[in-house]
């Protein structure tokens, strides 16, 4: 089961960055000084609006998926490790050990309490199961809070922008997202380490 789950998410991740290199190849091909017509600012709106709905459309698919297992998506296995260095800087997220210490004393006693119990290291539980599975939800659901800012920062941003500004901007976080997706590849190829994300 975990490794179909693994399947299904990293073939949304694979298939969100062939949806990043068209949506690119796209938004080139309209500012491209070769084009002989002319876009007006509806066209470029319109543009902007497809890429924007495929980002959201890729939100609704990982919020869907991190509904069975939402810590993958947390430092996920199909990115490079420069990916996830530089979306979790440096891999360990200080934020780990605020929530342990926090857990520990005061949010999620159940599960600090539950941890402590279990006499050996790795040992399983009922219990522990159960609590890990409404820490699961509740990952899935800060997931899904996370992706709603960046989708709404998204479009607040662009609203203040002319089409032309969009299109651009969109052009240049795109060509980022695939660089740092390409070049973390090719990073952790020369380090032996292997890719499971071979997109």
């Amino acid at each position: 089961m975990a490794a179909l789950n693994h399947e299904h998410f990293q073939c949304c991740f694979k298939d969100w960055i062939a949806q990043q290199h068209e949506d690119l190849e796209e938004l080139l091909t309209i500012l491209s000084p070769d084009t002989n017509t002319v876009i007006n600012d509806d066209q470029l709106k319109l543009l902007g609006q497809k890429s924007i709905k495929h980002f959201e459309e890729y939100c609704e698919k990982r919020t869907l998926l991190a509904k069975h297992h939402a810590s993958s998506f947390m430092s996920p296995g199909w990115c490079s490790s420069f990916e996830n260095a530089f979306l979790w800087i440096g891999g360990c997220r200080p934020s780990l050990f605020v929530r342990l210490i926090y857990s520990e004393e005061i949010a999620d006693q159940p599960l600090a309490m539950l941890a402590n119990r279990a006499e050996r290291v790795g040992e399983s539980s009922q219990d522990l199961d159960r609590a890990m599975d409404a820490h699961s939800v509740s990952l899935a659901r800060i997931m899904f809070d996370a992706d709603n800012l960046r989708l709404g920062t998204l479009k607040d941003l662009i609203a203040i922008l002319t089409p032309l500004q969009t299109i651009n901007f969109l052009v240049a976080t795109k060509k980022l997202h695939l660089s740092m997706h390409e070049w973390g590849k090719r990073s952790d190829n020369q380090i032996g380490k292997p890719s499971s994300s071979n997109t």
